[in-house]
């Protein structure tokens, strides 16, 4: 039945060729308004996203420099306690006799760990 409909009109017909340019009128104006509101709401967002995001970065990177900061401080205090600092400067002649001072700065550490999760 479509075929036959087509058949009746004929490709010079002016009918077919308001229609054409109608569809065609009505196509354009369209991707044109739509390329007019894309371009002018996408460099708002975009700008927006990246504000965004440079924010998130900067929050991300204090956090992580505050944390560094309280693990420099940690382990100076950790450096500074008598019994690491012998623990740490062991001989291997004397290995075998300080195995108080390990269980010693093993407690310690698990203090810190502790209140310093």
């Amino acid at each position: 039945m479509f075929p036959q409909s087509l058949k009746t009109f004929k490709h010079k017909s002016i009918f077919v060729k308001m229609l054409f340019i109608f569809n065609a009128f009505v196509l354009a104006t369209i991707l044109v308004f739509g390329y007019v509101s894309y371009s002018k709401s996408s460099k708002p967002l975009i700008a927006e996203v990246v504000t965004s995001n440079n924010k998130y970065i900067e929050q991300a990177r204090s956090n992580i420099d505050r944390a560094l900061e309280s693990w420099d401080v940690l382990s100076f205090q950790v450096s500074l306690q008598n019994p690491v600092r012998r623990a740490l400067y062991l001989s291997e002649q004397t290995w075998d006799l300080d195995q108080m001072l390990f269980q010693d700065v093993i407690q310690y550490l698990k203090s810190v760990k502790l209140a310093n999760p």
